[in-house]
């Protein structure tokens, strides 16, 4: 049985997010203040927020070198977003 407000959307949304979906409606989120971490009362806000996928690429499947690869994103409160191989 499914686990209901258990955070499987908010995977999927970040996998999406990570491999570069553009849109943050598609994402449930209207702007970027509502992935970036806002900050408490007791905990500051954050200037950009980050995700890395990382693949096991030990049995070849991707044609380079490395046995292990990572993707990651990072989006920062000006709107720039940038994506790391």
């Amino acid at each position: 049985m499914d686990q209901i407000g258990s955070g499987k959307s908010n995977i999927s949304d970040c996998i999406r997010w990570i491999l570069g979906e553009q849109s943050l409606k598609a994402l449930r989120g209207s702007k970027t203040e509502d992935i970036i971490f806002a900050g408490t009362q007791n905990r500051r806000s954050l200037g950009f927020a980050e995700a890395s996928l990382i693949f096991d690429n030990s049995d070849g499947r991707l044609p380079i070198e490395y046995t292990e690869v990572t993707v990651s994103r990072r989006l920062y409160r000006s709107g720039e977003s940038r994506i790391f191989y």
